[in-house]
């Protein structure tokens, strides 16, 4: 609870997927690492095997909701009734607000690889990024590049890569 998204602030009594998902790669990174290092990693059999618990058993920040239409039906092609990622864990609105392109609960996505095209999120996970829409700029541009590529549509990347690197003629946004 009480936690910080980058895009709204403080949310009280409420918590961010995004932070479950950064608490869930760093153990992850970290019982990778204990096991590459094998006994160099400084780490006991009791050890690692906590964290392997910890791991099993953690919220993942994963989780779905149905699209009610609040920001338009469709909008951007995603029409009420769709399965999409939460961004927030308690909150009933928790898409998070209309015209933020914020995408910090796909993290899950890209950077890292917790949701595959094999995952029961995937879908949700990339009807949440159609959403957000493609409006962007600088850094976000080049997440969502990313994201759209892990989404396995290289042809959406490949649009977004030529709008990001296309002279720029404004100071808006739309693309």
């Amino acid at each position: 609870p009480n936690e910080y998204s980058p895009e709204h602030g403080p949310q009280s009594q409420n918590a961010t997927a995004h932070s479950q998902q950064l608490v869930v790669e760093l153990f992850s990174n970290t019982l990778d690492a204990a096991t590459e290092l094998g006994a160099d990693a400084g780490l006991t059999t009791a050890d690692l095997a906590r964290l392997t618990d910890y791991l099993e058993n953690s919220d993942k920040g994963l989780a779905t909701e149905t699209y009610t239409g609040n920001w338009g039906d469709p909008q951007n092609g995603v029409s009420s009734g769709t399965e999409i990622l939460r961004e927030w864990k308690y909150s009933a609105y928790s898409v998070g607000e209309n015209n933020h392109r914020h995408q910090s609960h796909l993290m899950c996505l890209y950077p890292y690889a917790q949701v595959t095209p094999e995952s029961e999120y995937f879908d949700a996970a990339v009807s949440s990024l159609q959403l957000r829409s493609d409006n962007s700029t600088g850094w976000s541009m080049g997440w969502r590049i990313n994201l759209w590529a892990r989404a396995q549509d290289g042809d959406h990347a490949h649009v977004l890569l030529h709008s990001a690197l296309k002279p720029s003629t404004s100071y808006s946004t739309d693309q």
